[in-house]
């Protein structure tokens, strides 16, 4: 009997208490709860970020850099566990080759990062460091580290009106932890092989809704 194959993006791997299972067992057989539209004006953010992002610019905060890597799109080769298979697909946002050789897997956050920000943050950043290190198709790299480049925004008021602009670049320095990162692919592997679907989160905003459609629609009927 073959084992069953999951998809994961490095977003749906952010730390798993922050995510609600029911969400990612459902999004996994496609089908996709409501979900709360992301603003596209962070996608410009995101995009202005990239292109502001240079080799120079990465010397100034302390990363070693050599070359910004370009990869695009790169799917991992399946990862075999006993209860079912992983692949991860995604494009990383900012791969580097530092001087040593290595690669630093750097993704762009454009809020200020918390010590709590940054371990929610690292299965993220894992899971692109590990699509590189053994990718499907693409040449393998060796990786170094992780880290979060971060735009802590300038915030004011005026008129009773806050606002915030675009402020201060930092890096936060992350080590890759591979064998922890694998443990956590495994854990949510055995969740998604699981028959039964899992509790809805009291947290989850798309749990929330339909159960309220579900209430209104049982009431009418």
């Amino acid at each position: 009997m073959s084992k069953p194959t999951f998809q994961f993006a490095p977003s749906d791997l952010i730390d798993s208490t922050d995510r609600c299972a029911r969400c990612a067992w459902l999004k996994a057989r496609n089908i996709r709860p409501a979900s709360k539209m992301f603003p596209r004006i962070f996608n410009v953010i995101d995009h202005a970020m990239k292109e502001s992002i240079t080799i120079e610019t990465l010397q100034l905060l302390d990363v070693d850099a050599a070359k910004i890597l370009r990869p695009g799109r790169i799917r991992s080769a399946p990862f075999e566990f006993e209860e079912g298979i992983a692949v991860i697909y995604g494009e990383p946002d900012c791969p580097v080759l530092l001087r040593s050789g290595k690669v630093m897997v750097l993704d762009y956050k454009t809020t200020a990062a918390s010590d709590k920000d940054i371990y929610r943050y690292t299965n993220q950043l894992s899971a692109y460091a590990l699509m590189m290190e053994v990718p499907d198709r693409n040449a393998p790299v060796e990786i170094d580290s992780l880290g979060l480049i971060v735009n802590t925004p300038h915030t004011g008021k005026v008129n009773g009106r806050r606002f915030a602009l675009m402020g201060d670049l930092s890096v936060k320095h992350i080590r890759y932890q591979r064998e922890a990162f694998m443990r956590h692919l495994h854990r949510l592997v055995q969740r998604q092989a699981s028959p039964k679907v899992p509790e809805a989160s009291e947290r989850c905003a798309a749990c929330g809704r339909e159960a309220e459609i579900q209430h209104l629609t049982g009431r009418a009927s």
